[in-house]
């Protein structure tokens, strides 16, 4: 079974993980563990990560089948993955991540008060946005080596393929952009922005929880605020340029054609808040 322009969805209330199907059918894979709240789909395109913030844990499904639950640090929240598949999660509670390789914690590291979002750049650094303390952490060689100051509580990070790090700061509706040599350039989007990802043209697409909407940034410019359902807050893009929005205040998910940026359709999800 191969995940390739798959997206993936998860019930908090109920602890189930769905997959949207291309033909945006969803199909119930099982149970995870309580308050599932973030998902990363694996670079063998078989295996799926969920972060159950509740349970403190991390559930790993292969081939559509869990397989185990790993425990990590207190009220994990964020999950990625590098090119050489080492999987990183934030746990909010504690101030650190946990390094997974295989199905082992091998690391605990610490960062910032508050650990949300993480990702990778393709040079191995990892990037934390931390919540509570307002900046992010950069890590090196599992070593925390700097943190840059950003606006205020960003959720939300992505990296460009050049390396350019964006934070979603829900309290100031913006999205900080990270030079290299880590002065920060903040771009204004709608209210309480929340989820961020990046499209294979390094394209930056940002979910407004209360404003409802979702906001294109090209060359760090908004180019198109788009309508969606009520309280956008996870957002993927898939390999074949759809961009995909749970709807988290209502049963919904929106589907955006990259190209025109425009919602070409409404899903129904299999559950109330989806994430």
């Amino acid at each position: 079974m191969a995940y390739l322009n798959d997206v993936f969805y998860a019930d908090p209330n109920s602890a189930k993980l769905y997959t949207l199907l291309e033909s945006d059918a969803s199909n119930l894979l099982g149970a995870t563990g309580v308050k599932p709240s973030a998902i990363c789909v694996d670079i063998d395109k078989k295996t799926v990560w969920v972060v159950n913030t509740t349970s403190n844990s991390v559930s790993k499904f292969v081939d559509g089948s869990k397989v185990v639950n790993i425990p990590v640090g207190s009220t994990p929240m964020g999950i990625c993955q590098t090119e050489a598949g080492v999987v990183y999660v934030t746990n909010y509670g504690d101030r650190t991540i946990s390094k997974i390789e295989g199905a082992t914690v091998t690391k605990t590291i610490s960062v910032g008060v508050g650990p949300r979002g993480i990702c990778a750049t393709k040079d191995k650094t990892l990037w934390v946005a931390n919540y509570v303390s307002s900046n992010v952490s950069k890590i090196v060689n599992d070593v925390k080596v700097l943190d840059i100051p950003v606006a205020y509580n960003p959720n939300g990070i992505c990296a460009t393929s050049f390396n350019a790090i964006y934070t979603a700061n829900s309290v100031t509706g913006t999205v900080s952009k990270i030079y290299a040599d880590m002065k920060v350039l903040d771009i204004t989007v709608g209210k309480v922005p929340t989820g961020i990802c990046i499209d294979k043209n390094n394209n930056i697409w940002v979910s407004n929880y209360e404003s409802g909407t979702v906001s294109k940034i090209v060359n760090d410019v908004v180019t198109k605020t788009i309508d969606v359902g009520k309280g956008p807050s996870g957002i993927a893009v898939t390999a074949n340029g759809f961009i995909y929005v749970m709807n988290y205040s209502e049963n919904t998910i929106s589907k955006i054609d990259g190209t025109t940026d425009e919602v070409v359709k409404t899903i129904t999800a299999s559950c109330y808040n989806p994430s």
